[in-house]
């Protein structure tokens, strides 16, 4: 294998990797040096959108592990379709024989974090390879790192994360059966069943959906709670479909977060919350309107 770039996300502590920071990727294309380095650490779900993120990028994964590595991760990478290679942190560099590690400037690894840039930097004089830092990015005077989009999902500012990231904040899982309360409105509902680690602040949300089987989408509103009316306890994710909808029901789905419309609340009666909804559904219907209109 030649020359290799180890990509650490920009905002990386030692042992996590999050993949909303995979335009990574985008430095490895343009590198022309397709290999990717990812800690034991990141959860099942962010390894599948990382596959799905370097999807035909002939890419080798090198899994830093320590002694007794997890092997449902290390079966997931395999799956990928890409080669992999087992080893310790202290063989990594070998292994990699890279040529350039590109950083976020606020990079730190090793123990108790104490390493930085400059400890990387002259690494890599030992190891031979250089070492490249990238600069924070700004929007609006706020640093983009995920920390900041996941403190904004959190709280319900999906706008506010959505500017952070370059794209809507979203969620994909399976389509489960759900409660029927928007069908009985006569408006088509999908229920998501998600593994995702980070979700907005309960409450209901102007949204969009995709059928990650078709092309298909729809413009939506989802409520995400605990449906507080019916004593419930569990989370549920039940987005009313705006737009016409025709079988077959998408087996997954991903709901991408716009614009948050009001908290979750308990109502009187099952009827005062249809009544809701479709208050709710009339304001989503509005906001895509003027969205449409300023598109023109």
């Amino acid at each position: 294998m030649g020359e290799g770039v180890l990509i650490a996300p920009f905002g990386a502590r030692s042992g996590a990797m999050h993949c909303e920071d995979v335009p990574a990727a985008e430095i490895a294309r343009a590198a022309g040096t397709p290999t990717y380095v990812y800690s034991a650490a990141a959860i099942r779900d962010r390894y599948r959108r990382l596959a799905a993120a370097l999807s035909g990028i002939p890419a080798r994964v090198h899994y830093s592990c320590k002694a007794n590595g997890n092997r449902a991760i290390l079966g997931l990478l395999r799956s990928m379709g890409s080669g992999v290679d087992v080893v310790s942190g202290g063989e990594l560099a070998k292994a990699l024989r890279a040529g350039v590690v590109v950083v976020g400037d606020n990079f730190r690894f090793g123990h108790n974090q104490a390493g930085d840039v400059n400890v990387l930097a002259q690494l890599g004089q030992r190891f031979g390879f250089e070492t490249r830092v990238v600069g924070a990015v700004r929007t609006r005077g706020r640093i983009v790192s995920s920390s900041e989009i996941r403190r904004a999902v959190e709280a319900g500012m999906v706008g506010l994360a959505g500017r952070l990231l370059g794209r809507p904040y979203g969620v994909e899982g399976t389509v489960v059966p759900g409660h029927g309360i928007g069908s009985k409105q006569t408006v088509p509902t999908l229920n998501l069943d998600t593994h995702a680690q980070v979700l907005p602040l309960h409450g209901v949300y102007i949204t969009r959906t995709h059928d990650l089987g078709s092309r298909r989408h729809w413009n939506s509103i989802t409520n995400l709670g605990i449906r507080p009316t019916f004593d419930g306890r569990e989370l549920s994710i039940e987005t009313f479909l705006l737009d016409s909808f025709t079988p077959p029901t998408p087996a997954r789905i991903r709901v991408e977060f716009l614009r948050r419309v009001r908290e979750e609340r308990k109502f009187e009666s099952p009827e005062a919350l249809k009544a809701q909804i479709l208050r709710d559904v009339g304001r989503a219907q509005a906001y895509f309107r003027r969205l449409k209109s300023m598109l023109r």
